[in-house]
Formats: C-alpha cells, sequence, structure tokens
C-alpha cells in the first residue's frame, strides 16, 4: 500500500509540473483537465481505494486514503480550473 501512496505522489507531482499555470515548469496539460484530474483521483481515493485495497474499518491505510482523497476534494472544490485569457 505505501507503494501505491508513493506512485500517487509522484504522479501528483509530475502532473503539477506539467500542468499550464504558474508553478508549472513545462506547461503543458491544460488547468482544466489537471481539474478533471484531481477530481477522478479524490472521489477514487475516497470511495474505491479503500475497497480495492481490502483495507478494513480503521486501518490506517483506509484512513490514510480516505483522507487524502478529501484533501483532494477539498482542493478542487476551491479552485476555479478555468484557463486565464491570454492578452
Amino acid at each position: 500500500m505505501a507503494a501505491i501512496a508513493w506512485g500517487l505522489a509522484v504522479v501528483h507531482l509530475l502532473m503539477t509540473l506539467f500542468t499550464r499555470f504558474p508553478l508549472g515548469l513545462v506547461k503543458v496539460i491544460p488547468f482544466p483537465i489537471h481539474g478533471v484530474v484531481e477530481l477522478v483521483v479524490g472521489v477514487v481515493l475516497v470511495f474505491a481505494m479503500p475497497r480495492l485495497l481490502g483495507a478494513s474499518l480503521g486501518s490506517p491505510a483506509r484512513t490514510f486514503f480516505i483522507g487524502a482523497g478529501a484533501a483532494i476534494l477539498a482542493v478542487w472544490a476551491l479552485t476555479r480550473y478555468r484557463e486565464s485569457p491570454r492578452p
């Protein structure tokens, strides 16, 4: 389960670095697409990941994935994922 968590962290870092927004370095992924990916990942982490991993109620893995998913969904809800108008 730790490998899955680290894998998700690496994917999230790469998405951030490749997203077309001020903190992105390469700027290839449109910001709205980044938002869609965050929404999907957040929902999967909260509702599907604990079941897919067979994490029992109260297990640290279940708590971690649900907490990470909830945090991602909170960021998604607070962010406006539309591209800035170009001059």
